[in-house]
């Protein structure tokens, strides 16, 4: 499942402060709490990512955000709030901007949210077109 930046960060900023780090970049020192994040940041040196965007040749160290990212070339937004006329690509911002609705009228939103399934598997959601599909599922 994919995780926006902001609840990420959110996570993040809690197991920080409960995690130990001790798997550390021999390049920049900076240190990460398990072997998989520090073999991701790796990429940031070498530049060799696993995943390329297809567009604009931006890389991924998971082929979940190039998905993700390919939002942003299609324009595709399938997440509609249920109060207003916005639109997004990914739920997670779906979901904080139902929170501003929540502050706006004391009510909680998140339960109206429709659980469908992820946009990031265009296997089972049509919010990815079939050249879309093809840009997603073409070899880095």
């Amino acid at each position: 499942m994919y995780i926006c930046k902001s609840e990420k960060k959110q996570q993040e900023g809690k197991s920080k402060r409960r995690k130990e780090k001790p798997h550390k970049c021999e390049i920049c020192s900076k240190t990460f709490p398990t072997p998989g994040d520090l073999k991701s940041h790796g990429y940031v040196h070498s530049g060799t990512w696993p995943f390329r965007c297809p567009v604009c040749k931006r890389g991924f160290s998971k082929h979940t955000n190039l998905k993700n990212h390919l939002f942003l070339h299609t324009g595709n937004k399938p997440h509609a709030c249920h109060i207003c006329p916005k639109r997004f690509a990914l739920a997670c911002n779906l979901r904080a901007h139902l929170k501003t609705h929540q502050e706006d009228d004391g009510m909680d939103h998140l339960d109206q949210m429709d659980s469908t399934s992820s946009p990031i598997d265009n296997e089972e959601n049509p919010e990815f077109t079939e050249e879309e599909s093809s840009m997603i599922d073409a070899d880095p």
